[in-house]
């Protein structure tokens, strides 16, 4: 019996201990007992691992009746801008990589916690595809309700190491920077991520529906739903056309502007066919023109958007 504890013990020991380093170091700040690593260095490990689960433990902590959802186009949108204009505070729950799956969930699960009061989500036409339709946010929220699941979570483990070694090494790691130049990047996100996204295109009928329920909710609780396709230069716009999906995109639209009201930026403009207005193909500069955007979708200044409001 003696030799059976002393196994036991011997063989729990190295996951007593890890779990002891994962509390301690708290990469995601689930627990929130120790404060000895400071939230930026978190930040800048565990938030890029998983941005889902990240958000969702932070939110929780300090809901907001202002959101929004979509994917690293919409997460260009620092809320800190958009309450220097508004004065209205923002929590900005969009995902790098993010699917329309994971804005439709994280708009219930914010449903949930608080009583919201203005969501916009980001949508361009290349999220509306029934075969992108990636979900982190499950997953995320089913470690929320079990901290045995938070312990041994891949993302949870490998952040904590990345942690330790930065905090002994004094080095961050980067972990979203391509492997390329930015000149061989863009043609990387026009040729290969676009196909990716265009060569197998189904219509996303349970999406639409998901979408459908959620203007029905924000009609019923006085929400104010607002959908913004963002600017992406025109190389990428003409994919739309190679793959032969003009039919299913002006369906899109059609779909968007039924559900509430619209900010369409994504069409051949003088500030989309300007190359220098953008990092790559599907995102625009913030630091340039992040304001230009603010003030046009939050104040109504006249500059590029196509507006359809569902009321009129």
């Amino acid at each position: 019996m003696k030799r059976f504890l002393l196994n036991s013990i011997s063989f729990a020991l190295p996951f007593l201990l890890l779990f002891a380093l994962i509390i301690i170091i708290d990469p995601f700040g689930y627990f929130n007992i120790f404060t000895a690593i400071p939230p930026e260095i978190k930040k800048s490990t565990a938030y890029r691992l998983n941005y889902a689960l990240w958000k969702t433990i932070e939110y929780s902590k300090k809901p907001c009746a202002n959101i929004l959802l979509g994917d690293s186009r919409m997460e260009r949108f620092k809320p800190e801008k958009i309450k220097e204009f508004t004065d209205v505070e923002y929590y900005n729950f969009s995902y790098g990589g993010g699917t329309l799956a994971e804005a439709c969930k994280t708009f219930w699960f914010a449903a949930e916690i608080t009583k919201l009061k203005n969501v916009y989500i980001g949508i361009n036409f290349n999220l509306y595809n029934m075969h992108n339709s990636g979900d982190r946010v499950s997953g995320a929220m089913t470690i929320m309700k079990n901290p045995l699941l938070y312990l041994v979570n891949r993302d949870v483990v490998k952040a904590a190491f990345m942690i330790v070694k930065h905090l002994f090494s004094g080095k961050s790691v980067s972990l979203e920077a391509p492997p390329m130049s930015r000149a061989r990047f863009w043609e990387y996100q026009l040729n290969v991520t676009a196909k990716r996204y265009y060569k197998s295109y189904a219509y996303p009928t349970s999406l639409y529906e998901e979408l459908n329920k959620i203007s029905a909710y924000c009609d019923d609780k006085k929400i104010k739903l607002v959908f913004l396709i963002l600017p992406t230069h025109v190389s990428l716009q003409k994919k739309v056309q190679a793959f032969g999906l003009q039919d299913a995109q002006q369906r899109f639209l059609s779909d968007l502007q039924g559900l509430g009201t619209v900010y369409d930026f994504d069409y051949p403009n003088p500030f989309t066919e300007n190359r220098s207005n953008f990092n790559d193909p599907y995102h625009f500069k913030p630091d340039e023109h992040l304001s230009l955007f603010i003030k046009e979708i939050w104040h109504g200044v006249k500059g590029y958007a196509k507006v359809y409001s569902l009321h009129n």
